[in-house]
């Protein structure tokens, strides 16, 4: 069953707990690309609060922008709103 842990780092993790012993985290993130991302690699959205998605993660936030960041997508992501801006131009 659930273990609950609370926690708060950085005011990213909301919350820890403990299912099946794995440590589950509650992870909010506030870009767009890095939570599509996160989503894409199968963690499961929990909520959105304002402009805030809050992700239960088996990783911190920290360990998904390094992966992101290692990534092709960010790659994606940088030309889209580079190419986005010439649409806003025109």
């Amino acid at each position: 069953m659930l273990e609950h842990l609370t926690t708060i780092r950085w005011c990213e993790v909301v919350s820890k707990f403990v299912y099946e012993q794995k440590v589950f985290m509650l992870i909010s993130v506030n870009q767009l690309g890095l939570a599509a991302y996160i989503k894409m690699k199968g963690s499961d959205l929990v909520e959105v609060v304002g402009k805030t998605f809050v992700f239960e993660s088996l990783k911190s936030v920290n360990e998904w922008r390094v992966e992101y960041n290692n990534s092709c997508c960010i790659q994606h992501d940088i030309w889209v709103c580079e190419l986005r801006n010439h649409l806003r131009y025109e």
